[in-house]
């Protein structure tokens, strides 16, 4: 989805502005964990005022963030931008995120904290929530309807690009972006979930919970 924004005229995006905040205040043992917090602000004013809010050239701001970078934070500060939830299938996140994670729990996928920032910030606007899966199966259509929904105009740059890394990636994308810098856009496909390792079966159970609470309210 980032990249998608990424790729139309005059839109800036920031990737995950909250993650050196997070592994600071978590001591998380990610992978490039100290390179993040050494080129990131750590700080949630500074994330505000030097990252998100500061000027820019561009008419359009995309920031992706996961809603457990933000904990302790007001996500209400971010009420002036419009909340896009992209939810996906918790077994599909399980076997992503146990590629480079090796033990994960509900933190880590976040489908929980989802959900929590769903309902404080529907209390100010009716947040879009797209299912990755809907977006895979006809990129065009999730794409034009997204735009809709955010009252922009649909560029058809969203859904193909060069394969290769975005300058706005984080540092971290070594670590996380391989499938994303193969990739050369949106392609169709159809996701279905996966076999979890039986020792994720009760995460699984749990996080279908607030997955399937999320998807009562998908627009896409």
């Amino acid at each position: 989805m980032m990249y998608a924004f990424a790729h139309r005229e005059s839109c800036d995006v920031i990737d995950e502005p909250f993650y050196a905040y997070y592994l600071r205040r978590t001591q998380k043992d990610h992978p490039g964990a100290d390179e993040v917090m050494r080129v990131m602000p750590t700080e949630p004013e500074a994330i505000f005022s030097d990252l998100i809010f500061r000027q820019r050239s561009t008419d359009e701001l995309f920031v992706k963030s996961m809603p457990h970078h933000m904990e302790g934070v007001d996500p209400m500060r971010l009420s002036q931008l419009t909340p896009v939830f992209l939810i996906r299938h918790p077994s599909l996140m399980i076997a992503s995120f146990t590629k480079v994670i090796p033990d994960i729990s509900m933190v880590d996928i976040a489908v929980r904290e989802q959900a929590e920032m769903y309902d404080l910030l529907k209390s100010a606007s009716t947040p879009i929530v797209v299912d990755s899966s809907n977006v895979l199966r006809d990129p065009e259509r999730a794409m034009r309807l997204l735009c809709l929904q955010l009252d922009i105009p649909f560029q058809a740059g969203m859904l193909s690009w060069e394969p290769g890394a975005l300058p706005q990636d984080g540092v971290w994308a070594k670590y996380w972006y391989a499938n994303v810098h193969a990739s050369s856009g949106l392609q169709k496909r159809t996701e279905h979930p996966v076999e979890v390792e039986p020792r994720y079966r009760s995460l699984l159970a749990e996080a279908l919970e607030y997955y399937d609470y999320l998807k009562s309210f998908e627009t896409i």
